[in-house]
Protein backbone atom coordinates (compact mmCIF):
# COMPACT_ATOMS: atom_id res chain seq x y z
CA UNK A 1 0.00 0.00 0.00
CA UNK A 2 1.61 3.75 -1.01
CA UNK A 3 -1.19 5.73 0.74
CA UNK A 4 1.03 8.77 1.83
CA UNK A 5 -0.91 10.52 4.37
CA UNK A 6 0.23 10.02 8.18
CA UNK A 7 -1.65 10.47 11.79
CA UNK A 8 0.68 13.62 12.41
CA UNK A 9 -0.98 15.32 8.57
CA UNK A 10 -4.21 14.79 9.54
CA UNK A 11 -3.87 15.98 12.83
CA UNK A 12 -2.08 18.91 12.04
CA UNK A 13 -4.79 19.96 9.64
CA UNK A 14 -7.59 19.99 12.23
CA UNK A 15 -5.10 21.94 14.77
CA UNK A 16 -4.84 24.61 11.36
CA UNK A 17 -9.06 24.45 11.22
CA UNK A 18 -8.78 25.54 14.67
CA UNK A 19 -6.50 28.40 15.04
CA UNK A 20 -8.09 29.96 11.69
CA UNK A 21 -11.72 29.28 13.16
CA UNK A 22 -10.12 31.37 16.50
CA UNK A 23 -8.57 33.69 14.28
CA UNK A 24 -11.74 34.63 12.22
CA UNK A 25 -13.84 34.49 15.62
CA UNK A 26 -11.54 36.81 17.00
CA UNK A 27 -11.52 39.21 13.71
CA UNK A 28 -15.64 39.20 13.91
CA UNK A 29 -15.42 40.49 17.33
CA UNK A 30 -12.51 43.15 16.34
CA UNK A 31 -14.66 43.97 13.63
CA UNK A 32 -12.07 43.04 11.09
CA UNK A 33 -14.27 42.15 8.32
CA UNK A 34 -11.33 41.69 5.66
CA UNK A 35 -9.15 39.46 8.30
CA UNK A 36 -12.59 37.54 8.73
CA UNK A 37 -13.43 36.58 5.38
CA UNK A 38 -9.74 35.66 4.82
CA UNK A 39 -10.03 33.39 7.85
CA UNK A 40 -13.52 32.32 6.28
CA UNK A 41 -11.64 31.64 2.95
CA UNK A 42 -8.65 29.63 4.66
CA UNK A 43 -11.01 27.68 6.53
CA UNK A 44 -12.86 26.59 3.47
CA UNK A 45 -9.85 25.29 2.00
CA UNK A 46 -8.67 23.43 5.41
CA UNK A 47 -12.12 21.80 5.53
CA UNK A 48 -11.73 20.77 1.47
CA UNK A 49 -7.66 19.20 1.79
CA UNK A 50 -9.24 17.15 5.12
CA UNK A 51 -12.39 15.93 2.60
CA UNK A 52 -9.46 15.26 0.15
CA UNK A 53 -7.54 13.51 2.79
CA UNK A 54 -10.56 11.31 4.00
CA UNK A 55 -11.71 10.43 0.22
CA UNK A 56 -8.28 8.87 0.10
CA UNK A 57 -8.28 7.03 2.92
CA UNK A 58 -11.63 5.53 2.15
CA UNK A 59 -10.90 4.88 -1.44
CA UNK A 60 -7.66 3.05 -0.27
CA UNK A 61 -10.02 1.14 2.21
CA UNK A 62 -12.72 0.02 -0.83
CA UNK A 63 -9.42 -1.18 -2.93
CA UNK A 64 -7.94 -3.30 -0.22
CA UNK A 65 -8.09 -7.01 -0.79
CA UNK A 66 -9.64 -8.92 1.73
CA UNK A 67 -7.01 -11.49 3.26
CA UNK A 68 -4.54 -12.14 6.54
CA UNK A 69 -1.78 -10.37 4.30
CA UNK A 70 -3.53 -6.89 4.58
CA UNK A 71 -4.79 -6.44 7.98
CA UNK A 72 -1.65 -4.32 9.33
CA UNK A 73 -2.96 -1.77 6.35
CA UNK A 74 -6.54 -2.50 6.99
CA UNK A 75 -5.89 -1.31 10.90
CA UNK A 76 -3.57 1.12 9.89
CA UNK A 77 -6.44 3.01 7.42
CA UNK A 78 -9.43 2.56 9.95
CA UNK A 79 -6.89 4.14 12.57
CA UNK A 80 -6.63 7.09 10.09
CA UNK A 81 -10.41 7.36 9.34
CA UNK A 82 -11.19 7.52 13.15
CA UNK A 83 -9.62 11.08 13.14
CA UNK A 84 -12.04 11.99 10.71
CA UNK A 85 -14.88 11.13 12.99
CA UNK A 86 -14.45 11.51 16.60
CA UNK A 87 -17.09 13.50 17.74
CA UNK A 88 -14.67 15.70 20.11
CA UNK A 89 -13.71 17.24 16.96
CA UNK A 90 -17.01 18.76 15.58
CA UNK A 91 -17.46 19.83 19.15
CA UNK A 92 -14.28 21.49 18.97
CA UNK A 93 -14.79 23.00 15.85
CA UNK A 94 -18.23 24.44 16.86
CA UNK A 95 -17.35 25.72 20.65
CA UNK A 96 -14.78 27.61 18.84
Amino acid sequence: MNLDISKEAILQQKLNLLKVMKSRKDAVVAKDWERAAWCRDEEKQIRENLTLLKNEILRALHNLKTGSENIEDYVLLQGLLLEFHAAEFEEDCSAV
